[in-house]
């Protein structure tokens, strides 16, 4: 069950973040339409418009591959857009894969794959391929990595940043 610790970034709160005004503000900056950023991004008019319309939508729904494509559409740091405070963590580099560092943490908590999916509310299968999969945390939402950093007792920064 998710605790108030398993929805936080930093001391950024996720019920409390709302990034919309800041992507709408620098849309328009670019003079760029809702349609023209959704085809950049590579997601459906729909999806981008829930972006704006909605304040959780970017970290409860997008995966963090729609959020990394949508920052670099704007050219904005999505550490910067979702509040996550630069807490001196090591990013975590390719060679070394998130994969690994998910592997080594379970490791030294005594974390089985069940436990941490029963603690998510994921199926077995899910934390399975995430553990064997570099990529595939790339298909998750802001907000079940954090919740995922927080099991692990690891900064959600090694987690969403990557090199």
């Amino acid at each position: 069950m998710a605790t108030a610790a398993d929805s936080r970034l930093g001391a950024v709160t996720l019920a409390d973040l709302d990034p919309r005004k800041k992507i709408r503000k620098r849309r328009e900056e670019l003079g760029l339409t809702e349609s023209e950023i959704a085809e950049r991004v590579g997601i459906s008019i729909y999806e981008y418009g829930d972006i704006e319309q909605h304040a959780n939508e970017l970290v409860s729904v997008s995966p963090l591959n729609v959020v990394r494509k949508l920052c670099n559409v704007l050219n904005l740091d999505m550490m910067d857009l979702l509040e996550i405070p630069a807490d001196g963590s090591q990013v975590v580099s390719s060679e070394d894969g998130r994969d690994k560092l998910i592997r080594s943490r379970m490791e030294t908590l005594g974390m089985s794959e069940a436990k941490i999916a029963s603690r998510l509310g994921y199926e077995d299968a899910a934390i399975s391929q995430l553990v064997s999969d570099p990529s595939f945390l790339e298909t998750w939402p802001i907000e079940s990595i954090a919740r995922l950093a927080v099991a692990l007792r690891i900064s959600p920064t090694l987690l969403i940043e990557q090199q």
